[in-house]
């Protein structure tokens, strides 16, 4: 399959303000280093998960890659469809934003609560002036309702967004997406925030555009499970790097650094035959302000060596594309 994305040595670093003692005193301004050269590619129809704990810079990777984030926080090169997006002008970013959706975590904070649920959905083509005809624009808000397993009903589209459930909510924000007919699409938590039973209809619901539109995804989650299930690939982030990234298969039953491992110990079962004792790790990320010196795990792995703490490791072929960053493999 053709890569429809290709991300290169990506890097995204906040500054913070230093106060105006501080200032006086000669001290310079310190970074948030959110995202710390990470590369991957996305193929045309493929579902990549991005995994890992709070702090561990998957959110603000997807935020990147849309160009959500101010241009001078990120380096690196964001090549869709073989344009460079960070060297795109107004116009090309325009365009590359019709293509390029996200689906955010809280639906009810992304909707806007004096909208009803037809101005929502069709406020992207009304900004992208894509359809002029209200005919025309009616059956296409209908339709991605449709898609979206929600009725088309004029009561329904006349309802606000304090009036749904949480998967209306959430079915309604991913209509407002899929009405553009987008190449890619950033879904950040789409269900953390939903019932257990509402879950597996959204997911399928992703699948099924994906299945029917050839659409790539970005799924961000810190389930490691529910990005078994939905995903072709998965990444594993930890601290701004990608520690591990191969096929689904690969990392829950193969997988080489001991962050993996962890969090797959801490998975259900689900039929899973787990080798070795249950790998435990105790403490808190560490800040992304002060990045430790080596392996970004090494002050939580249990296994950590001299050159664990001196060294970073660099991502090496386990296996055909399953790669792994680790000193002790």
């Amino acid at each position: 399959m053709e890569d429809l994305l290709k991300v290169h040595n990506l890097k995204v670093n906040y500054p913070i303000k230093e106060s105006f003692i501080n200032l006086m005193k000669g001290k310079n301004n310190k970074y948030v280093h959110a995202v710390n050269d990470i590369s991957f590619n996305i193929k045309k129809g493929e579902i990549l998960s991005m995994v890992g704990e709070s702090g561990s810079g998957k959110t603000t990777a997807g935020k990147a890659v849309l160009r959500l984030i101010e241009k001078n926080m990120i380096q690196g090169e964001i090549l869709f469809n073989d344009r460079n997006i960070l060297k795109a002008n107004k116009d090309e970013i325009r365009e590359y934003r019709r293509k390029a959706q996200m689906i955010f975590q809280d639906s009810y904070q992304s909707l806007n609560p004096k909208n009803t649920v037809y101005d929502i959905v069709a406020e992207p083509l009304k900004v992208n002036s894509m359809i002029k005809e209200s005919t025309e624009l009616n059956e296409r808000v209908k339709a991605a309702l449709v898609q979206s397993g929600l009725p088309a009903t004029n009561y329904f589209l006349n309802r606000y967004p304090h009036e749904l459930s949480g998967g209306q909510r959430q079915r309604v924000a991913i209509a407002g997406t899929i009405i553009l007919e987008p190449d890619f699409i950033i879904a950040d938590e789409p269900v953390s925030m939903l019932d257990v039973s509402i879950r597996a209809d959204i997911l399928r619901l992703m699948i099924e555009q994906r299945d029917k539109y050839n659409v790539s995804y970005i799924f961000i989650t810190h389930d490691l499970s529910l990005a078994w299930v939905l995903s072709d690939r998965i990444a594993i982030m930890y601290l701004g790097k990608i520690l591990e990234i191969g096929s689904g298969d690969e990392i829950i039953k193969n997988p080489c650094n001991p962050y993996s491992k962890a969090l797959i110990d801490i998975m259900p079962k689900m039929g899973i035959k787990k080798k070795g004792k249950k790998l435990l790790i105790e403490g808190e990320i560490p800040s992304p302000i002060d990045l430790p010196k080596g392996c970004v795990f090494h002050m939580r792995c249990p296994y950590a060596k001299d050159i664990c703490r001196e060294e970073e490791p660099t991502l090496q072929e386990i296996s055909p594309e399953h790669f792994a960053a680790c000193h002790i493999l």
